[in-house]
């Protein structure tokens, strides 16, 4: 982890403001993602972001398996660039990962 960024344990509810209801904001510097909910607030969730330099895996892990910390499911944005996903090791969000 970085100095000066905590890891964050929880969602929580920030002031937030220029963008519109419904748009997700990824912060990476900051480990954090906001979902813009109205015109001044968002629900801001602990993320974790790859690190630089690390190749993903090419090892296909089934979905919801047992070993599989993304979860089901990924929502891909910015043509695959980034991926938004759960994990059942909720205890390892807000770091660096590869």
């Amino acid at each position: 982890m970085s100095p000066g960024i905590p890891r964050a344990n929880a969602r929580e509810m920030v002031a937030f403001s220029g963008y519109a209801p419904g748009t997700i904001v990824g912060k990476t510097d900051q480990r954090r993602l906001n979902y813009v909910v109205d015109d001044r607030r968002a629900l801001r969730f602990p993320v974790d972001v790859g690190r630089a330099g690390v190749k993903t895996r090419t090892e296909v892990i089934a979905g919801g398996a047992a070993n599989n910390p993304m979860g089901a499911a990924a929502l891909t944005m910015r043509g695959g660039e980034y991926a938004i996903h759960g994990t059942n090791r909720p205890a390892s969000i807000g770091g660096f990962v590869s």
